[in-house]
């Protein structure tokens, strides 16, 4: 597996053992969707900071909102916005890091389809990379959030609300499941491992598998999961060994709980993690997303999400929702 687009030039070794590779281009153009509120602005930083770091440009795009409407049962709130606003955040960002930043006015109704119509389109036209969010952004927050990261074609950073802890970014966390579209979101977080000098640890939760009838349950419950476990382990660590000739830490961890997604927050808490990662898919593995999101909530964990082309979740027909 190729893990990355990277330039042909000499690394760096860095302090933590991930190489910084300068050319690296895989980040060259982020968004940040803004609401006009303070907590959507967290996300300001965390772009700024990628983007400083992987000489990227950064586009601040303000979600406007005319009026208000009920979509899916939520009573959507139509921000306040002062004229000028776009322009100030641009202008602080500019001073702040001189960072290559844009501004853009996306107008519409309050509804969060036209929301994400606005965003893919913007996504499109300008070949964004990376799209930087803080959970309740641009209206976007609860299950819309969760269309957003699985419809965008790009990677979706849901960031906390609050500063960024850029120590506690370096501790990398990559759920995988043994699937080729879980490995892809790979890239994004090596490149990520290095403009922040990072360490990625990969992980699988494996349900508990029982034996009926059997007597002294836990014994049977090891009997009969050691295998997997056997077998994930070995996967994770062919997946290391790959991060680590591409200059990465890296390293692997197996769990057997019955709750996957409680099981991968309760990690990431445990081990002082500042970003998880979690590929979408096209299949029942999907509601992992969306749990864990919900998990998310009041924990200082950003989320990285990516739904692959081709693993794309179809969007969810009104009668579904």
């Amino acid at each position: 597996m190729r893990v990355g687009r990277m330039a042909r030039v000499l690394p760096v070794k860095s302090q933590h053992g991930c190489n910084l590779h300068r050319g690296d281009r895989l980040y060259r153009s982020l968004a940040v969707p803004l609401d006009g509120t303070q907590e959507a602005e967290s996300a300001v930083a965390w772009g700024e900071s990628i983007a400083s770091r992987a000489d990227a440009s950064l586009h601040v795009l303000l979600m406007a909102r005319e009026g208000a409407s009920v979509t899916h049962g939520e009573q959507l709130r139509a921000a306040t916005v002062p004229s000028g606003y776009v322009e100030a955040v641009t202008a602080r960002v500019g001073v702040r890091s001189g960072v290559r930043v844009h501004g853009a006015v996306l107008r519409g109704d309050a509804g969060v389809e036209q929301a994400l119509r606005q965003l893919q389109r913007y996504v499109r036209d300008h070949r964004l990379d990376l799209l930087v969010a803080t959970r309740g952004a641009g209206g976007c927050g609860g299950e819309p959030m969760t269309r957003l990261c699985e419809q965008v074609p790009i990677p979706v950073l849901v960031v906390p609300a609050g500063s960024l802890d850029a120590a506690r970014l370096r501790n990398m966390l990559v759920v995988l499941d043994g699937t080729k579209p879980a490995e892809r979101i790979i890239p994004f977080v090596a490149a990520l491992a290095e403009l922040f000098d990072g360490r990625v640890t990969l992980l699988t939760v494996l349900a508990p598998s029982y034996v009926i009838g059997a007597s002294g349950r836990g014994a049977a419950v090891d009997a009969a999961v050691e295998p997997k476990r056997h077998a994930a382990r070995g996967y994770l660590d062919g997946v290391a060994r790959r991060l680590r000739r591409q200059g990465c830490t890296a390293e692997s961890r197996v769990l057997v709980r019955a709750r996957q997604a409680q099981a991968i927050v309760d990690c990431a808490v445990s081990e002082g993690v500042g970003l998880l990662a979690v590929a979408s898919a096209c299949d029942e593995r999907a509601v992992l997303v969306p749990e864990v999101l919900h998990l998310l909530e009041s924990v200082p964990v950003a989320m990285l999400t990516y739904c692959p082309p081709g693993s794309r979740v179809s969007p969810r027909r009104p009668e579904e929702a």
